[in-house]
């Protein structure tokens, strides 16, 4: 199937056979990233009374109940109700579905190399994302989303566990801030968080990307954040079509599934 759109007055052809999952599944019987204090997802038989939801052990139906944390085991989206006291739901103010996206890798740099500062200064072995280096994506004019890959980008990010390798990209301040001022709806990046595990309990770079101030008032509600995801190689740097596929969960977070489609400009 092809598709054919316009963006800033060029016209594209969309290959829906060429898609891209940028998604890392949860899964409770296999092998899933693991951030922060959570363990491996688990998934256990439903059980009423005698009756096991189980067809091994017994059962005439398997029905799981499922205990994941998304922030913390594979792709997630998540909506400013993750850092504010007021509750808000990613299904009630996050885009879903179909937007341009531009897919811009970067090469984190060590302190000693930039000016730039994570919000709370450096520590040793982490590296940072900088402004400098998302420009280099050029003009976003155009683009609902940006997708970061950061390299190194190797395939252990599918599984890596976080508690154990804790070190990861972090947005800079001066990184934060360009995209706070940029016209972009949804951020999507490799890196399992905007900020450090463990920064005090600021997540200033989040609050930042929702522009919320310190009486919690939120400048842009109805942006996106979707972390943890893996971009392979194979896959170049430029315009995507992005689908945005999000769990229909009320939940600050919740899985998700990014699938993007390149854009073949014809005119």
């Amino acid at each position: 199937m092809l598709l054919n759109l316009t963006l800033n007055q060029h016209h594209y052809r969309v290959d829906i056979a060429q898609a891209h999952d940028l998604c890392l599944p949860i899964d409770p019987s296999g092998s899933h990233p693991v951030f922060f204090c959570s363990g491996q997802a688990q998934a256990e038989p439903l059980q009423a009374g005698d009756f096991v939801a189980s067809r091994r052990a017994g059962g005439s139906v398997n029905a799981d109940v499922l205990h994941i944390v998304p922030h913390c085991q594979g792709t997630h989206s998540e909506c400013y109700g993750h850092v504010t006291r007021q509750p808000a739901a990613v299904f009630h103010q996050v885009q879903a579905g179909l937007m341009s996206a531009l897919l811009h890798t970067v090469t984190a740099v060590s302190a000693e190399h930039t000016s730039e500062r994570y919000i709370l200064g450096s520590q040793p072995d982490e590296t940072l994302i900088t402004r400098a280096a998302l420009q280099q994506a050029g003009e976003l004019v155009g683009a609902q989303a940006l997708i970061i890959r950061t390299l190194p980008n190797p395939v252990s990010k599918r599984t890596r566990n976080y508690t154990t390798d804790p070190w990861y990209p972090v947005l800079t301040a001066e990184a934060v801030q360009y995209l706070a001022d940029s016209p972009i709806q949804h951020f999507l990046i490799d890196t399992p968080s905007l900020d450090r595990a463990d920064d005090g309990g600021r997540v200033y770079n989040h609050k930042t990307w929702w522009g919320i101030d310190a009486d919690e008032q939120v400048r842009y509600p109805q942006r996106g954040l979707t972390e943890m995801i893996f971009v392979a190689d194979k896959i170049p740097d430029g315009w995507y079509l992005l689908d945005m596929q999000i769990a229909p969960l009320i939940s600050d977070a919740v899985p998700a599934r990014p699938i993007i489609y390149p854009l073949i400009q014809v005119s």
